[in-house]
């Protein structure tokens, strides 16, 4: 039985001065997902600038 995991948790997510949300709140292991990371709006009246995604040692990367 293939275990689910929190994609926050899976890509080891952090939101710094900002509020981030992804469109979808599981993955499962093995299979192909595609993300969207949403910025609602930054702190403090300032905008968000960029967004930084570092997925943990060992993950693969297919990014096309």
């Amino acid at each position: 039985m293939k275990k689910c995991f929190t994609l926050l948790a899976m890509l080891g997510v952090t939101a710094a001065q900002a509020h981030v949300t992804l469109d979808q709140a599981t993955a499962y292991p093995g299979t192909y997902q595609k993300l969207a990371f949403r910025v609602g709006h930054g702190c403090d009246g300032q905008a968000t600038t960029g967004l930084t995604v570092t997925p943990p040692a060992g993950t693969p990367n297919h990014a096309h």
